[in-house]
This record gives structure tokens, sequence and C-alpha cells, in this order.
């Protein structure tokens, strides 16, 4: 079942290239449904979790025996959320568009179940190599969803990008070769890892190694001063586009240096930590600062993203349950955020008659944003910010610094709201509701639904997080 999970989307992107490019609504009810089926597969895991939340589910093949490397896909409580979002978020990115689009949608539509198929590898993946595979693979699709324009930044933008994918994939291979070399047997499932390193690994090469675990997660993050590609990208990209970028790509970072640096390598982590702390703290500082007073949408959801990976970082280095869990939350949070933030500026460019919605909408925009109760934002707030008070007290003054700009900014946008003088009457029946149902007020909807869900019944997403957290990371304080 889990390499059913992992390449459906693959199988489903080849049936979308063979459909003729004029049936557009043909194209966008397919991928549509082709999208869900792994949304309800990963629905479908959830009783067993909930009923055993130390359960694993794996799927074994010998690969390559000799090198010892083995295609190893797993399951257990700390990714199945990180499935189920991306999932999720694959739909609504097939949704958005809407059914009027215009021809390149099978195209657009095939590489993005592409490049979902290779995050859900990645998420799947307990081999550091098949991990690495679908890590790299993972980076390609972007190149060919970017938006072509002959202006100086989309040029830089391209090269940003693909300077920082090398690197960091490079950077992730590197730390491979220093573990293969390192090993007296040649073991690369996380699980088996995690003995070998304490006997093998010197507290010098687990240095080594996570040094270049950091520097390949931290370029994807990414963590401030590598975070260049992020908003010059993410200005060339789709707001469907964008929804996987969140949804799995930048995830994944945290992931990766939870399962195979964190849970893996123990002598090292407690001598990162602190620089860990600080690359949070570098990340929140920058992007409450770059996000004030910045109105260009795509820009904004670049540095909020950094303000979410900030927290989530500085909440890590903790190394504690709640550190863990709040982290973990965060980045749930930030998906649902900025996935929100992105459709609601859909909306409101497409639909200039929306009479005094957009305060409505920007006004859900700021409670997600700022994460007030009542949403799962808060959840990880309150995990995170306590773990982060006990651990690094001074530090911790950097949330709420970074959550009193994000108030100012959001403050001044819905007084502009505000200020800005009513649509004209036009003569013809108001149609501000119909389109807030439809396309990217449908995936608006739904977001909002799913964070204040997961707000109040976090127990629940918790009842499966904590055991596995406990079960992978052994050492936690």
């Amino acid at each position: 079942m889990l390499t059913t999970l992992a390449f459906f989307p693959l199988g489903a992107a080849l049936v979308l290239l063979v459909i003729p490019k004029d049936n557009v609504k043909v194209i966008y009810g397919l991928s549509i449904l082709m999208t869900c089926i792994p949304l309800l597969m990963v629905l479908y895991l959830w009783p067993a979790f909930i009923e055993d939340a130390t359960l694993s589910i794996q799927e074994t093949t010998e690969w390559a025996s000799t090198t010892g490397v083995t295609y190893v896909l797993g399951v257990d409580g700390v990714n199945l959320p990180f499935l189920t979002i991306l999932t999720f978020l694959a739909v609504l990115a097939s949704i958005i568009p809407g059914p009027s689009t215009g021809k390149g949608l099978g195209r657009r539509s095939a590489i993005l179940l592409a490049w979902e198929s290779s995050l859900l590898g990645a998420f799947l993946a307990q081999d550091y190599v098949l991990f690495l595979v679908f890590w790299a693979l993972s980076t390609v699709p972007i190149y060919f969803l970017m938006e072509r324009r002959k202006e100086e930044n989309a040029l830089a933008a391209a090269k940003t990008y693909t300077l920082s994918s090398l690197v960091s994939t490079t950077a992730l291979a590197a730390g491979l070769l220093v573990l293969f070399s390192s090993l007296m047997e040649p073991v690369f499932v996380s699980g088996e890892l995690n003995d070998l390193a304490a006997t093998y690994l010197s507290p010098a090469t687990q240095w080594w190694i996570f040094l270049a675990v950091f520097v390949a997660c931290g370029l994807r993050l990414p963590i401030f001063p590598f975070h260049i590609w992020l908003p010059l990208t993410m200005s060339r990209l789709s707001t469907s586009t964008i929804m996987i970028l969140v949804g799995g790509f930048i995830p994944l970072s945290i992931y990766c240096l939870l399962r195979f640096a964190l849970a893996i390598l123990s002598d090292a982590v407690s001598a990162f930590s602190l620089i860990l702390a600080l690359a949070g703290l570098a990340n929140l500082l920058f992007g409450s600062l770059a996000s004030l007073g910045t109105d260009d949408h795509h820009r904004k959801a670049s540095y909020q993203i950094m303000i979410y990976t900030g927290t989530a970082l500085l909440a890590t280095a903790t190394l504690t349950l709640d550190g863990i869990n709040g982290a973990l939350f965060t980045m749930l949070a930030m998906v649902l955020a900025i996935a929100y933030s992105m459709s609601v500026a859909v909306l409101v460019s497409r639909n200039a008659n929306l009479d005094r919605w957009p305060l409505v909408l920007y006004g859900l925009d700021a409670a997600l944003q700022l994460r007030l109760p009542g949403f799962v934002g808060f959840v990880g707030l309150a995990l995170a910010f306590s773990a982060i008070f006990r651990s690094y007290r001074s530090l911790s003054l950097a949330v709420i610094g970074a959550l009193l700009l994000t108030a100012i900014d959001y403050g001044r946008i819905l007084s502009q709201i505000l200020a800005s003088p009513p649509p004209k009457e036009s003569g013809v029946a108001d149609s501000s509701w119909p389109s807030l149902t439809v396309g990217a007020g449908t995936v608006a909807t739904l977001l909002i639904l799913v964070s204040v869900v997961l707000g109040l019944r976090s127990e629940l997403l918790l009842e499966v997080l904590t055991p596995a957290v406990n079960q992978i990371m052994p050492l936690l304080n």
C-alpha cells in the first residue's frame, strides 16, 4: 500500500498527459479526482494509529544488499500528519485554478502530481539513501513550474534556486558519504542507525554528519541568510504550486532534521542545540521585520514562512517533548495559514465585487497568522513557547516580538480595507457570495475549517505524535 501511495500520483500524472489539451474541464475534474485518492489512502491509516499510537507500518525490499541500501517505506506517528497535510494540500492545489482555466492546465497538473509523488516518497523513505534520491527528485519540478519571464528578477530566481538546490542535495549526500565511511556495517535504515551510530560513530564524526544535514535542511527551510531563493522563487510560482511548496517541500526539511539527525546523532545534538536556537532567532527577527509593510503577497508569504520556521527551530532546539511537538504543530499551522493567505489573495484579485468580504477574509488571515485561540496555530505556539521559555528564556522574547510586529502589519492592512470606498453599484445582482463558493473560495473555506478542527481537537493529533516522538527520540530531556 505504501508503494502505491508514493507512486500513484506519478501514474496519475502520466494519465493527464495523454488527455487532449483542449479538454480543460475533463482535465480539471480528473486532476481533483486523482489527488483525492492519495488523501483517502492516508486517511484510511488514521484509525489504526489512533488505536495504537506506537504503530509503525513498513514495506521492505532488498535493493542493493552489498552497499546496505534497502527499499524501506514506513509510516509512523511522526510522518503521518505530514503525509495527511501534503495530500490535503494537493487536493486544494487542484481545485484552486477553477474550471475556467485556460490551456496548459494538463501539463501543470501533471507536474504537480509528479512533485507530490516525490515528496510522498521522501516522507515515507526510512533508508537514508532512498530518502536522498527522493529529496533530489523533489527539487526538479519547481524548475518547470516557474513562470517564464524576461525580467532580471526572473533570472535571479532561477539562479538562486538552482544554487541552493544543488548545494542542499550535495550537503545531504556528503553527510551520507561520511556516514557510509564510518560505519562498520553498511546500514542506512533510520531505525537501525540509532544503535549503530552510538557504537561506531565518534562525537566528531557525528558532528560533521549533523552539520551536513543541517546545511541541507537550512537551505530548503530556508534559514537566514540562505533565504534569498524563497521570495524570488515564490514570486514566479502559481498559487497551486505554492500550495505544494508549503505543504510538503518546506516541511520536509524539519522532518529530515528530526528523522536523520536528531533521532540518530545523539552526541552531536547537544552541541548543535544552541546553533539551532540562534538560527531560529535569526529567522524570527528577519521574517517579522521584512514582512512588516510588504504589500506583495508572495514576498509577504515567504517572510511569514520564515517566522514559522524560526519558531519551529527554536522549539526543536529545546530537545524536549513539548518543544518537538510544538515544532511539528507549528509547521502544520504554517501550511494552513500560508495556503489560506495565498487563496485569499487569489480570491480577492479575481472578484472585484466582494463588498465587505475582504475585511472578513483578511481578518481570518490575521487570526491565523497571529495564532489566536481556536486555531491549530495556537496549540503549536503554546507548546513551542512554553518549551522555549523554559530552555531559552531570553530568546522567547523574539517570539513575542514577532507576533507584535505581525499584529501591527495586519492592523495596517485591515485599516486600509476599512478606509477604502465601497464598490460602486453596478445595477446587477450581487455575485459576492457565489464567488466565495467556487475555486479559491472553496479552498479558503476548507483551510479555515481544518485549522479550527485541529485547534479544537488537538488531543487527537497529540495522542499520535507524542508516543511516536518518544519512540524515535528516547534521549529527549
